[in-house]
């Protein structure tokens, strides 16, 4: 059974898949993915746009 997205209903990328084409408008200027990066190596990371408070949380001694 093949791990499918909730959200979109594709199937979960893996390690190794090629991205999927996309444009984002990010705090750094507009994005066109891959075009913008032919012949480079890209890691692509991805963070929720709300709250989480896992990615906030600070330990206090």
């Amino acid at each position: 059974m093949e791990n499918m997205s909730q959200a979109t209903g594709l199937p979960m990328p893996r390690i190794g898949d090629r991205a999927h084409a996309f444009k984002a408008v990010t705090t750094q200027g507009e994005i066109v993915f891959p075009e913008q990066y032919s012949g480079s190596w890209v890691i692509l990371f991805r963070h929720p746009a709300d709250f989480t408070p896992v990615c906030t949380a600070t330990s206090r001694g």
